[in-house]
């Protein structure tokens, strides 16, 4: 990651990359995303935390709209789960009585909900628990009410 941005003339220490990796989730194809929006945002200076965040911030509001469209086509308690998946991620196990409070969704809604979430790729059962796949998508849920 430091060389690449050494070659456009930005410097980034480890502190800033280990925080794009960690608000990504080491997922790299977000990673990617991340780098390149700091890249065409932000060209020859030093990157820091503050402007990794920024970018974040500037990422969400771009793709906002398009989150949203994905929110339009759910169920209410489709998005209610997988607001609550984005908010307490992982979920070890998604009937347990915690998550069934906090989405207002039975365990049966939960369970078919993460099925369908899971069989279209936005949800993955990780050996922690269920999580979100893209990171940028959870980012975004978790600042829903």
């Amino acid at each position: 990651m430091k060389k690449r941005f050494a070659e456009v003339h930005i410097k980034i220490s480890k502190n800033e990359a280990a925080e794009i990796i960690r608000l990504m989730e080491e997922v790299p194809n977000a990673i990617q995303e991340l780098c390149q929006w700091l890249h065409s945002t932000r060209p020859r200076k030093t990157l820091s935390v503050k402007d990794v965040h920024l970018g974040v911030a500037e990422i969400l509001e771009s793709k906002g709209s398009r989150f949203m469209e994905r929110m339009v086509h759910l169920r209410e308690k489709e998005r209610q789960v997988l607001i609550g998946i984005a908010k307490f991620q992982p979920i070890k196990k998604i009937n347990q009585t915690q998550f069934v409070q906090a989405t207002g969704v039975s365990a049966t809604g939960i369970q078919a909900a993460v099925k369908r979430f899971y069989d279209q790729g936005v949800v993955d059962r990780l050996p922690a628990g269920y999580v979100l796949v893209d990171p940028l998508f959870k980012l975004f849920l978790a600042t829903l009410p």
